[in-house]
């Protein structure tokens, strides 16, 4: 009778012996190969028998497809590393390029953002350059190369920003951190920041140009990855309220089609006096461009580009200069 041990953390590997009867009854799967060879595959042929493993202490989210290391172990038990399966959501060029908005995939548990990254190289070599230049966000938080991907995790592939339709409520966020599809009023906003120890209010409106250099701009078309977006201009909004005390901040994002001489972004600074006013407001665009998700395809007459390859200001890990 085949035995099966399961140590305590799922990234641990499963340890299998060498003897089979019959199969356990179970919901998760995983593929075993009879005899001493080092290739796995799934049963079905004369020497490939499939086993079914039972165990509440195993995650739903976690699908043993199959088995990617055979190494021999003591008592002549073998050793195989699980398989996890996660999702990855695309966006801006790279969806554009791929035709498709997210990508399931069977690969080893605790694999490495940059190993994902590589792996994602070499499935995708005709959009490798975007690949490269992009970063991984893990549950709605830029990953460093060296962190570990576990199976619940959100993964999502994030290339440069600049700032496509993504959701079809028209307004995500609050009256102060907000992303939508609606016009942007300044005086709304303003009123959102306007207190009785206010002596300045400050609004900058980022809007859509019809001429860059010799190109001519029929519109833009933003959009963001939401909830990562919503949660980035909200730690702008902390960023500032630590820096500049009392201080009141609201930033709105516009996604969607914009066209000539829309406004695309709208900051209002509150402060008693107009030059905390300023200095918060060159802060909070500043740091939504090098940070926050939100992508800009612009459309010409003869053709169109997704600008979020300008990383002149795109710096994902930045920290607020001191």
């Amino acid at each position: 009778m085949m035995t099966i041990q399961r140590q305590k953390t799922l990234s641990n590997p499963l340890l299998l012996s060498d003897t089979l009867t019959q199969p356990l009854v179970s919901t998760s799967r995983v593929w075993y190969r009879k005899g001493q060879k080092q290739q796995f595959e799934r049963c079905g042929g004369s020497n490939c028998w499939e086993i079914t493993l039972r165990s509440e202490s195993f995650s739903p989210s976690i699908r043993y497809k199959k088995l990617l290391r055979n190494t021999d172990l003591k008592g002549g038990r073998r050793r195989f590393a699980a398989v996890m399966q996660i999702t990855v959501l695309f966006f801006a060029e790279i969806a554009e390029a791929l035709n498709q908005r997210d990508l399931i995939l069977d690969l080893p548990e605790e694999i490495t953002v940059q190993e994902l990254i590589q792996y994602l190289v070499e499935r995708y070599p005709h959009i490798k350059e975007v690949i490269e230049r992009s970063v991984v966000a893990c549950n709605q938080e830029y990953a460093l190369p060296t962190q570990s991907i576990y199976p619940q995790d959100e993964i999502a592939l994030i290339p440069p920003v600049s700032g496509g339709e993504e959701a079809e409520s028209e307004v995500h966020g609050t009256p102060t951190c907000f992303i939508t599809r609606k016009t942007l009023s300044p005086e709304s906003l303003m009123s959102q920041v306007a207190n009785p120890y206010a002596g300045a209010i400050l609004t900058f409106a980022g809007t859509v140009r019809e001429f860059t250099g010799n190109l001519q701009t029929v519109l833009l078309e933003y959009e963001a990855y939401i909830p990562m977006a919503l949660r980035q201009l909200e730690n702008i909004r902390s960023e500032i309220d630590q820096r500049w005390p009392g201080v009141q901040t609201a930033i709105a994002h516009r996604i969607g089609r914009l066209q000539i001489e829309e406004i695309s972004v709208l900051i209002a600074v509150a402060s008693p006096h107009r030059a905390e006013s300023f200095a918060a407001g060159e802060f909070a665009i500043q740091r939504l461009k090098e940070r926050v998700p939100i992508w800009k395809k612009e459309v010409w007459a003869d053709g169109s580009s997704w600008q979020g390859t300008q990383t002149a200001h795109w710096n994902p890990f930045s920290k607020p200069e001191d």
